[in-house]
């Protein structure tokens, strides 16, 4: 069996993967509706007033036997996919046949009936009653017929208040399971990549999304997405690296809580120096460490036991263990040798290693031993 030669130039043609292919369409794009001016009103006897009535009518039989219709086909192919797919009930396969993926632009409100059932519902959980809603529904149906508009609104004014809360909650609260937070931001990602691919197709607009998690708890990896390489030119060009490596140092930023006032308005360090942090970050920036865990001061990467890195990591979350900037006053006095601040106070010293600095005088620790001297 021969492969079939390749067209003339096709060795010129570049393949890209579908990751990285942009959505597009090339139809021209043109008015897909027209405005009708409106018509000067005409006065109709009442001839033609029941005349357009019937007519109303007739065409509303006539949408309502299509409608109809349409709806036993559905129901059809829904026993199909119910004889296939024994596992789903008959209204979720239905309700996945009618289903459109839309961007949600307004919210029903709750309805006093829907609030009642919570009422009911929490009622029966209260003493230890378990029912389904079809079962709550039956019961409540004879009380809340029984009731006037205004003992309903009344009967239910607590239980709507509550229903909004529980909505917030679904809503805006923390998922405080890393599992399902992890779920929720990968397909809630995905689905806004794909709407700005559609955006770019549509109106050409170029866009980046960064997405870091906010918790070492957090399974999320760095999220990056572009529609245009030369966004990724950019970063090159203004921070000498892609975004890639841009949203890990992000992610550093935001995991560590280290806050703006630690670094400085008009100077920022580039990046960690361990092996030098008394003249590399004290002396210029004015920031120490203090409460640091462990006998030496090194970056965690080389740090050898899962005892100590535990140690290291507790000591940042519960605080024992932070950078500090110094103040004005303090770079001052510990400049002229007037205040001795160690660059890497230790919580129990062990020894001590002098970090070289530009100052004979100012002696810190790679460890952070001396700090308690």
């Amino acid at each position: 069996m021969t492969r079939a030669r390749a067209p003339a130039g096709a060795e010129n043609i570049r393949s890209y993967s579908a990751e990285g292919r942009k959505k597009r369409s090339y139809i021209t794009r043109y008015p897909w509706r027209e405005r009708q001016k409106k018509l000067s009103k005409k006065a109709f006897t009442p001839a033609d007033k029941a005349a357009r009535a019937a007519s109303k009518v007739a065409r509303q039989l006539t949408l309502q036997t299509a409608v109809t219709s349409v709806q036993t086909v559905i129901e059809e192919q829904a026993l199909l996919l119910k004889e296939k797919f024994p596992a789903h009930t008959l209204q979720h396969l239905k309700t996945t046949l009618m289903q459109n993926l839309r961007v949600t632009a307004t919210k029903r409100e709750i309805s006093l009936w829907n609030a009642f059932m919570f009422l009911i519902k929490e009622e029966n959980k209260a003493r230890g009653m378990n029912k389904k809603a079809d079962q709550i529904a039956r019961e409540a149906r004879e009380e809340w017929s029984k009731m006037t508009p205004e003992e309903k609104v009344l009967r239910t004014k607590d239980a709507v208040e509550k229903l909004k809360e529980v909505r917030e909650m679904k809503q805006l609260s923390l998922i405080n399971v890393p599992k399902n937070a992890f779920a929720d931001s990968r397909s809630t990602l995905a689905s806004i990549k794909n709407q700005l691919e559609d955006l770019n197709a549509r109106t050409g607009t170029e866009t980046v999304l960064i997405a870091v998690r906010s918790s070492l708890q957090d399974y999320l990896p760095p999220q990056v997405f572009t529609t245009t390489p030369r966004i990724n030119d950019l970063f090159h060009t203004l921070y000498g690296e892609p975004v890639e490596d841009y949203a890990s140092h992000l992610e550093g930023y935001i995991l560590s809580g280290v806050s703006k006032e630690a670094f400085g308005a008009e100077k920022a360090p580039r990046r960690m120096n361990y092996e030098n942090f008394e003249s590399a970050f004290t002396d210029t920036y004015g920031i120490v460490c203090e409460g640091w865990p462990l006998p030496v001061f090194q970056a965690p990467g080389n740090v050898r036991t899962r005892e100590e890195m535990l140690a290291l990591i507790s000591a940042f979350e519960d605080g024992t263990a932070r950078f500090r900037r110094l103040s004005a006053r303090e770079m001052e006095q510990r400049a002229k040798g007037e205040l001795h601040i160690p660059a890497v106070q230790c919580i129990k010293p062990t020894h001590s290693v002098t970090t070289p600095g530009p100052s004979s005088s100012a002696t810190a620790t790679s460890s952070p031993s001396a700090a308690a001297s």
